[in-house]
């Protein structure tokens, strides 16, 4: 028994189950990629995950880019995992999924729009040095 190979031989054929799955559903992927289409120049990078037969989405941009996401697979019929919360986030992720569809789509966003803001003040107790010279 070489656990090694045996390991790399499961991953391979998962790779390649992925791949055909991913094959067969072409249309599908073609429908969401022109539905995206105009959120073109804020796209980072789509990479199949063979594993969970799904597609990583990468995106980065202010949030009138990340409603025309959010639109773009809404207007698909797809539905997110999760939303944004109220507080701004620099990072957001979802997975995209369509009752009627097989691929699933794995999102990350990521904002181009960050400020720094003052949010309280603390005091803290701090040892003070001065440079002496003999």
């Amino acid at each position: 028994m070489n656990p090694i190979m045996d390991r790399m031989e499961d991953r391979k054929k998962q790779i390649e189950e992925g791949f055909e799955f991913l094959q067969r559903h072409q249309a599908e992927i073609h429908e969401v990629d022109e539905g995206l289409l105009d959120l073109n120049q804020w796209f980072i990078k789509a990479e199949p995950d063979f594993s969970n037969k799904a597609i990583d989405l990468s995106f980065a941009g202010d949030k009138h880019v990340l409603d025309g996401i959010f639109g773009a697979f809404r207007k698909l019929g797809y539905n997110p995992s999760s939303r944004p919360g109220q507080k701004p986030q620099s990072y957001f992720s979802c997975f995209w999924t369509n009752p009627d569809k097989q691929i699933k789509y794995w999102m990350t966003f990521t904002s181009t729009q960050c400020t720094r803001i003052k949010v309280g003040t603390k005091m803290v107790e701090q040892d003070i040095f001065e440079t002496v010279c003999q």
